[in-house]
């Protein structure tokens, strides 16, 4: 006799997939601790690719850590205990440490998280009023400050000025230059009486140079920028003339002999400069 199809609702079920294997306590505790953005389930979720009924346990891991101790939470997201979260609003002391730094502390802290960290605000000595600085030293303080801070550099060309005005040219330079930042700043003080309409907290400060040194330091980028800027431009325009002059020179070589020298010299400078 042979065999009858089963019927539709009694056909054997589908193997469910197997689930996601849930990543290990110290896979998601250095995952929180290396990222430099937010971390929340969500994210921890998405890096691991756990879904559906897994994130029920990656729920249960995340607060048996937080019970331990081991990991914190607060309005940032999840960080590992006793860490500042990679943005902070701190106030700088008027005292310096040991080695001659400024210091600050965290404008909130929760005491049950233990003392207040002591942050140590590492800034290149000889930052100073920039218009005060020689080229030299303002392209010195600028590779200094290029590798231990955040920089956001915002440009804005010629025919965008014309067309906008100095004002909105610099209200736009200023916005461009936050929104090049790796991180969101917590606070913005800007030197000068006006703010870019923009939804950062911030402060106007008029002579901001030589009131903060943040402002003075980011000042130093700016003028340093500006200067590199002006520096190609001028050494583009004398390429372009010693181009000119040396075409000049080859088509009169025939006529003049004795310029066959001076057209070897200019195509020797040339390739120099480029």
């Amino acid at each position: 006799m042979a065999n009858k199809p089963y019927p539709a609702r009694l056909h054997p079920k589908a193997p469910k997939p197997a689930s996601a294997v849930l990543p290990s306590r110290e896979a998601v505790l250095a995952f929180i601790e290396e990222s430099p953005q937010k971390v929340g389930k969500r994210e921890i979720a998405q890096a691991f690719g756990i879904k559906g009924s897994d994130k029920i346990e990656l729920k249960r891991l995340l607060k048996d850590l937080q019970e331990e101790g081991v990991i914190e939470k607060d309005r940032s997201g999840l960080r590992k205990a006793g860490r500042l979260p990679p943005v902070v609003v701190a106030d700088i002391d008027t005292r310096r440490d040991r080695d001659g730094e400024l210091v600050a502390r965290p404008a909130q802290w929760d005491p049950e998280a233990g003392p207040a960290p002591i942050i140590t605000v590492l800034m290149p000595r000889g930052i100073d009023d920039s218009k005060k600085l020689s080229a030299a030293t303002r392209a010195e303080l600028c590779a200094r400050l290029m590798a231990c801070a955040q920089v956001g550099i915002g440009i804005v060309e010629a025919d965008e000025i014309d067309r906008l005005n100095i004002h909105w040219a610099t209200m736009k330079a200023m916005t461009l230059a936050v929104e090049a930042l790796a991180v969101p700043p917590g606070h913005v003080l800007v030197d000068g009486n006006r703010l870019p309409r923009w939804s950062h907290p911030a402060t106007a400060l008029v002579g901001g140079d030589a009131i903060s040194r943040s402002i003075a330091a980011a000042s130093i980028v700016a003028k340093h920028t500006r200067d590199r800027i002006m520096i190609d431009h001028a050494a583009a325009a004398v390429i372009a003339y010693l181009h000119r002059q040396l075409s000049v020179l080859k088509h009169e070589i025939h006529l003049h002999p004795g310029r066959l020298r001076v057209a070897h010299d200019v195509g020797r400078r040339l390739a120099q400069h480029q």
